[in-house]
């Protein structure tokens, strides 16, 4: 229909909303996946637990800063660590992780419009 009222209209994405779709459709996994496992399990309340690390870009992660995770029995863990573990619990989520590459596949030009 687009294409019909503006024949000469050209239809472009911007960098803003390509990465809230995917992080949205990242979020939307993850509470599916909690809500499979049901509450009271240790993987419902992980996945609750550290869904800002989630959507955490892979670059702001820090990979050398050890803190102690009471979900993960008090183990000293980084946040790439805690992400991994994560990820473990279930493909479809581990899938999904894998937006990160859409984010980094954006021309940077495009991100610093924004």
């Amino acid at each position: 229909m687009i294409h019909e009222l503006f024949p000469n209209a050209i239809i472009l994405t911007d960098y803003f909303h390509v990465v809230a779709q995917a992080y949205r459709a990242l979020n939307l996994i993850r509470i599916q996946d909690m809500n499979r496992a049901g509450k009271e399990t240790h993987q419902w309340r992980a996945l609750k637990h550290f869904w800002k690390l989630v959507l955490t870009p892979a670059s702001d992660l820090k990979y050398d800063n050890y803190w102690r995770r009471a979900n993960f029995g008090y183990a000293q863990l980084t946040d790439i660590e805690v992400i991994h573990r994560l990820l473990n619990f279930d493909e479809n989520l581990t899938q999904a992780y894998r937006y990160q590459a859409l984010i980094l596949a954006v021309p940077t030009s495009l991100q610093k419009v924004q």
